[in-house]
């Protein structure tokens, strides 16, 4: 359909009054002027609409009427006060019904049993098991005992949780200091308690989900006191005593005699304490906690309506996209709703109302209302019309549902009709009772419907059912619409059988020009994704470009990239910039993920290596795209076209960013082999290892056979045997000097002597392994040294020499090894005799030529 312009909508306008002078809201020419330009095409549709046939193109006609915007008293109770604080704590907060007169409350709940067996939810996963069991109870007592239930219940939860923790694991101590039993586990509440404890636990939590309506830790965690609130009672306490006693004293009388001070442990003794003693003054003043603050606006008015979060205390996902500043991802869901669907209850100070409107009553305001094009501030937009000048606190929705079904006795099946289902959450203020007020006049006024509403088994048939307007639920999918129209009908959830439909015809025929500025609204959704995103990166960065096929389509390319950092002495050296392609290059040759489609992961011509960061912090840094199509999400796809698809985009990218740590081993894999990272030296005694390079004598040397670029660590052991009758000491004696950590430590210092000094370095061999066995009279002494992956290059070149150099040698490792033992036994006080002689070599021994032979080569 072609677009009109404003003289043509304007002219369509003023024939309006003509068609529908019953509804007055509607007939002024300048309604559409109080939109932004972009976004003024929103409601433009929709005026197309009522000037050519406007009956039916508004939701609810049978509840408004001839209206289109309604007004509710909305008395509220002052929350500052003493009193109003206990009465929004027991009303809002416990959600049971006082009868303060009566001293009496009703408890209206139902819940899944928690004494259920043990394997009922893994059955239920599994598609064996039964629904899960609901228990419905009501009941009435007295508003003190309610206290004093609460209290014993929540103590007797503290004691049982307190004792798992005892049980189990302490580092839950150390996690959560003040209160550890927090952090408790359904698996850790089986594994610690027994059978018949647990049995009792879950009657208990039935009992909590009675009486608090909440069974979590948090939510019974909040009503006990910490050390911090018991110490302010304990001085309050003692102040209320001590002008007591003044008081006594003033009279003359004795100070009475107390008990100590103790602090309650819940909030429900305080509660309780505070009916025993002010029941009276509750009961002549509860009355008094109302106030006419606030009225509610119902209005279905389509510009309303699109404006449901632009205000500076009202935003949300459905911001138009001229608030910058704010996400704007479901605005099209806004711009749906205005097309005749739905409506809003919007709160308002009703001293505002009634000056804006120049009414001192609820009636004539609601009167006067019907003559304006726009009630609500203009935030943002500056432009003029017939206007209130309103600022709203706080809005619900009214969602539209619709219901098909064919009357019993009628011939022609009766479609479409029509329910106001108000939603269960606000944006804004939020004021208690607003759900509630709303709902309540939403029921009365539909009473007449719930008995014609389509029905199957004797129970209200949902799959007949359908939800207009937006896409976006903030009570959602087909579980959240069904509690809405429990909460509409007061009817529970075993009464209802059948999935209530989504009906996406109007938003999903919306034209692009309707949404506003399309390039400024994707780049404000975008930036505010990349914003949220961002921060849960450790390694990963995501951005994006706004780009258009000749202004008709609009579409994201969005942008991951891999960040590496590392401190600069990890370093040896800096590689040139451009070698950051060929490790991106070593990525993609090396990286395999079988969640990740086959293919070159990595943009190489991205990739770049560079020194940067912080004056004070400057790190190596690697950074490389990764290519679109592989990212985890994107199913072979380069772009997105909205915030959903970058969301997608996003959470591939963070899939691929719990990878980091391979990615980052991989890129210190390729800097060591080419000499650019600390390591290198490891790779390269590995690779020696591995290819029978070593060439020692003395030193027996292994390591862990995986592929030097993948090798972790090596060790090289030698062993000396001792001869206890040369050396004239008792064999015991002599296995005792040895088997010691301080012998250990004092040899490894005779073997590494020389290699240390060689090699110039600053460090000790790890010992990986020491023993001491005695062997055909002698004690066999072994001792192995260890290198890893993770040592400096230093220790390695060591490690090297150690077993190459001065010290592949026997004899240089008997002197070694008699000059720790003649220094551990001199410390220990034990005489050693004189040291054999040295040992005279047989040339004619292969073993001794081939040691003599390896000195001149």
């Amino acid at each position: 359909m072609k677009m009109m312009t404003d003289e043509e909508i304007l002219h369509k306008a003023m024939l309006l009054l003509e068609q529908i002078s019953q509804n007055p809201d509607l007939y002024t020419e300048s309604i559409l002027r109080e939109i932004s330009e972009p976004e003024m095409k929103g409601v433009e549709a929709i005026l197309q609409k009522i000037a050519e046939n406007p009956k039916g193109v508004l939701a609810f006609d049978e509840l408004f009427g001839d209206k289109v915007r309604l007004v509710l008293r909305f008395p509220v109770k002052d929350e500052t006060s003493e009193l109003g604080q206990w009465v929004y704590e027991l009303e809002q907060n416990l959600e049971v019904k006082p009868d303060y007169e009566k001293g009496m409350l009703s408890i209206d709940r139902e819940w899944e049993d928690h004494d259920e067996p043990i394997d009922a939810d893994v059955e239920r996963i599994m598609g064996t098991g039964k629904p899960p069991k609901k228990i419905k109870k009501k009941l009435q007592m007295k508003i003190g005992r309610y206290f004093t239930k609460l209290d014993e219940l929540v103590k007797e939860y503290i004691q049982i949780r307190r004792k798992i923790v005892d049980r189990g694991d302490k580092w839950l101590l150390d996690e959560l200091d003040d209160e550890p039993w927090l952090g408790i586990t359904s698996g850790d509440e089986e594994e610690t308690l027994d059978k018949q404890e647990l049995k009792n636990y879950n009657k208990l939590r039935n009992s909590l989900a009675l009486y608090l309506g909440n069974t979590s830790a948090g939510g019974v965690g909040k009503y006990i006191l910490t050390p911090a609130q018991k110490e302010v009672w304990v001085d309050n306490e003692q102040k209320r005593r001590d002008e007591q006693d003044k008081g006594d004293i003033s009279h003359g009388h004795e100070p009475r005699k107390r008990k100590p001070i103790v602090a309650p442990e819940t909030g429900f003794k305080i509660m309780g304490d505070y009916w025993v003693k002010k029941a009276k003054y509750v009961k002549e003043n509860i009355n008094d906690l109302e106030n006419d603050q606030y009225s509610i606006i119902l209005t279905r008015h389509p510009v309303d309506i699109m404006r449901m979060s632009d205000f500076e205390k009202i935003t949300s996902c459905h911001t138009p996209p001229s608030r910058a500043e704010q996400q704007q991802s479901y605005y099209k869901c806004a711009v749906a709703e205005a097309q005749g669907h739905g409506a809003i209850a919007y709160v308002v100070e009703t001293d505002d109302l009634f000056s804006q409107t120049n009414t001192s009553n609820i009636e004539s305001a609601q009167q006067e209302l019907e003559d304006y094009d726009e009630i609500f501030v203009e935030q943002n937009r500056y432009l003029h019309g017939t206007n209130l000048d309103l600022t709203p606190v706080s809005r619900t929705r009214l969602r539209q549902f619709r219901y098909f079904r064919d009357f019993d006795g009628e011939d022609e099946p009766y479609e479409g009709k029509e329910l106001a289902v108000p939603e269960k959450a606000t944006y804004g203020l939020k004021i208690p009772g607003l759900i509630n007020t709303v709902t309540k006049w939403a029921r009365e006024k539909q009473d007449d419907l719930f008995e014609k509403l389509p029905r199957k088994d004797g129970k209200i048939n949902l799959d007949n059912f359908e939800i207009y307007g937006g896409s976006y639920e903030d009570t959602a999918d087909a579980v959240g619409r069904e509690i809405l129209m429990m909460n509409l009908t007061g009817l529970q959830s075993g009464e209802f059988i059948g999935d209530v439909k989504q009906n996406k015809e109007t938003e999903d025929d919306l034209p692009p020009e309707m949404i506003g500025d399309v390039e400024k609204m994707l780049k404000n959704t975008c930036e505010a994704v990349a914003r949220e995103w961002n921060p849960k990166y450790a390694s990963c960065e995501v951005d994006f470009y706004v780009r258009t096929h000749d202004h008709n389509e609009w579409f994201i390319i969005p942008e991951g990239k891999l960040m590496l950092r590392w401190p600069l002495d990890e370093w040896t050296q800096l590689p040139n910039v451009v070698v950051g392609q060929d490790i991106a290059d070593y990525l993609n040759q090396s990286y395999f993920d079988p969640e990740v489609p086959s293919g070159d992961l990595f943009n190489v011509e991205t990739g770049a290596i560079y020194r940067g960061g912080p004056e004070n912090n400057e790190g190596i840094i690697f950074r490389c795209e990764f290519n679109n199509k592989l990212v985890p999400s994107m199913n072979g796809e380069t772009t997105v076209f909205d915030a959903d698809g970058f969301i997608h985009f996003c959470k591939g990218v963070d899939q691929l960013d719990d990878r980091r740590d391979t990615f980052q081993a991989l890129v210190e894999q390729f800097a060591k082999q080419e000499g650019y990272f600390e390591g290198h030296a490891y790779i390269s005694l590995a690779q020696k290892i591995e290819n029978n390079e070593i060439g020692s004598y003395e030193w027996d040397v292994e390591y862990d056979k995986e592929h030097y670029t993948e090798s972790y660590d090596a060790w090289a052991k030698v062993s000396y045997d001792y001869d206890p009758e040369e050396l004239g000491v008792d064999p015991r004696t002599l296995f005792d000097l040895v088997d010691r950590r301080e012998f250990a430590l004092r040899l490894r210092g005779f073997l590494t002597s020389a290699a240390r000094e060689e090699t110039g370095g600053e460090y000790w061999l790890s010992i990986r392994d020491k023993s001491a066995v005695e062997v055909g009279g002698d004690i066999r002494y072994s001792i192995s040294f260890k290198v890893d992956a993770d040592v400096p290059d230093d220790l390695v070149a060591q490690f090297y020499e150690l077993i190459t150099g001065d010290m592949d040698d026997e004899d240089e490792i008997a002197k070694a090894f008699m000059g720790a033992l003649r220094e551990e036994a001199a410390k220990n006080n034990v005489n050693l005799g004189q040291p054999p002689a040295e040992k005279q070599r047989n040339f004619d021994d292969l073993k001794d030529l081939g040691e003599v032979w390896r000195r001149f080569i």
